[in-house]
C-alpha cells in the first residue's frame, strides 16, 4: 500500500533549505510509484501506479526530458536542481492527488524549466515567480492546442500554488492560469455551429466506413473497422470497446418482437457492469463486427491462454518448433524465435536481456539461454527446458 507522508515546511528555514527537505522526503520516505522506485533514474516505469484501461501491454513511463528535445529520439534531460524538484513533485502529488493524465503534469514542469532557462543556465525552483509562470504559460500556448494548453496551464497553476503554500520560492507566488478554457461544445449560435461542423468528418469519410468494414482483409484494418462499427451502433469510450470480453453478447426474448440484442459492458469510470442494448437495425452489424474481431484475434487469444497455463515458459510457434530441445541457438535462430529480420537485432536483444553469448565455432555467435522475461519479466529459463514443454 502506498504510504503518504505530508511535507511540512519550517518557518525558520529559507526556501532553498525547505526545497532540499522536500526532495529528501520524496526520495527516501515516500512509496508512491513503488518503494523500490529508482529515484535517481531519468526514466521511471510507473505502469502499475497509473492504471488506464484499454492500453494492453503498453508500459507507462515518465521521461524527465526538457521541453526543447522532448520529441527527439535521444532527448536531453532537465537540468539540476530543477530535475530533482520535478521528480519529487511528481511523486508527492501523485500520492496526494492521483491523476491518469500524469503527462500533463510533466508538460507543465517542462514548460517552467524552459522559462527558467531563458534567464539562467541554472534552473533553480527557488527563483520561480509570476513572471516565470507567465512565460511557461506562453510556451504551453504556443506548443499545444486550446484544450491541452488549458489543462497544462491548470497544472502550472497547481505547481505555483504548491510552491507558495510550502515556502519553496524566494518570493511569494500568487498566480492563476491565464489560458482560457475552450468554448463549450453545447453553446448555440452560428459561430458554435460552424465550429462543431469543422470537427465533423466529411460525407465521403462517413460513406467510406461501411465500405471499409465490408472489404477489409488485413487484421489491423478488420479490427479498426469493426471497432468503428460497434461505436457507431453504441457510442462509448474506446477503452470500453477494447476491454469487451469475447463472450459479450446478450440475447433476450421479447413477446411478439425480435429478440433484444445487447452487449455486456464494463463502464470505464467505475459504474456497475451493465447490458447495453442496441437498436434492432444495428444488431446484425455488431454481430458481424464481433465475429470479424474473433477471427482476427483467435490466434492471439489462443497463445494468451497457453501462457496462462504455462507461466515462466516461452511459446514456440509451429514454424520454429524444430528448435525445441536445442541447448544452443545461433543468432539467426534467435531472430526466428523473436520475429526479427536480422541477426544484429537478435544479438542486441540478447545483450539487453543479459543473455550470455559465446562463439562456439570461433566465428558465429550462439546464445545458450533465452529469457522467459520476454513475457513475464521475472525468471530466466534455458531454451532447452522451455522447448521441452512446447
Amino acid at each position: 500500500m502506498t504510504e503518504i507522508v505530508l511535507f511540512t515546511p519550517k518557518a525558520e528555514l529559507d526556501a532553498a533549505a525547505n526545497l532540499r527537505g522536500f526532495v529528501d522526503i520524496c526520495r527516501s520516505k515516500l512509496t508512491v510509484f513503488g518503494a523500490d522506485l529508482p529515484f535517481q533514474n531519468d526514466v521511471w516505469d510507473v505502469t502499475e501506479a497509473v492504471v488506464t484501461k484499454g492500453k494492453g501491454s503498453k508500459r507507462e513511463r515518465i521521461t524527465f526530458s526538457n521541453a526543447a528535445t522532448v520529441d527527439e529520439k535521444a532527448p536531453e534531460m532537465m537540468r539540476e536542481p530543477f530535475l530533482s524538484f520535478a521528480k519529487a513533485y511528481l511523486r508527492y502529488m501523485h500520492g496526494m492527488r492521483p491523476t491518469k493524465s500524469i503527462h500533463n503534469r510533466v508538460a507543465a514542469l517542462r514548460a517552467i524549466e524552459a522559462a527558467l532557462l531563458e534567464n539562467n543556465a541554472h534552473p533553480d525552483p527557488v527563483q520561480i515567480d509570476s513572471r516565470v509562470l507567465n512565460r511557461a504559460a506562453q510556451i504551453v500556448s504556443d506548443r499545444f492546442g486550446d484544450g491541452a494548453a488549458y489543462r497544462v496551464g491548470g497544472q502550472i497553476e497547481m505547481i505555483g500554488t504548491f510552491l507558495a503554500e510550502n515556502r519553496l520560492t524566494s518570493v511569494p507566488v500568487r498566480w492563476h492560469n491565464p489560458i482560457k478554457r475552450p468554448s463549450s461544445a453545447v453553446r448555440v449560435g452560428k459561430e458554435f455551429d460552424e465550429r462543431r461542423a469543422e470537427k465533423m468528418p466529411s460525407s465521403a469519410a462517413l460513406d467510406a466506413l461501411p465500405r471499409i468494414f465490408r472489404i477489409a482483409t488485413e487484421p489491423a484494418d478488420v479490427i479498426t473497422a469493426s471497432v468503428a462499427a460497434i461505436l457507431l451502433a453504441s457510442p462509448a469510450r474506446i477503452s470500453e470497446v477494447l476491454t469487451l470480453p469475447e463472450a459479450c453478447e446478450v440475447r433476450e426474448p421479447r413477446k411478439g418482437k425480435e429478440d433484444a440484442y445487447g452487449l455486456r459492458w464494463w463502464p470505464a469510470k467505475g459504474a456497475e457492469p451493465m447490458v447495453k442494448w442496441l437498436v434492432p437495425s444495428m444488431a446484425s452489424v455488431v454481430e458481424d463486427a464481433l465475429q470479424k474481431i474473433r477471427v482476427a484475434t483467435d490466434e492471439a487469444r489462443r497463445i494468451a491462454k497457453w501462457y496462462e497455463k504455462n507461466a515462466g515458459q516461452i511459446y514456440l510457434s509451429p514454424d520454429v518448433s524444430h528448435l525445441g530441445g536445442r541447448e544452443w541457438l545461433s543468432m539467426a535462430e534467435v531472430a526466428e524465435v523473436l520475429g526479427f529480420t536480422d541477426r544484429g537485432a537478435a544479438s542486441a536483444w540478447c545483450r539487453a536481456k543479459a543473455i550470455k553469448i559465446v562463439r562456439l565455432d570461433g566465428k558465429h555467435l550462439f546464445a545458450r539461454e533465452l529469457c522467459s522475461n520476454l513475457v513475464y519479466g521475472r525468471s530466466t529459463t534455458s531454451l532447452r527446458r522451455v522447448a521441452h514443454c512446447c
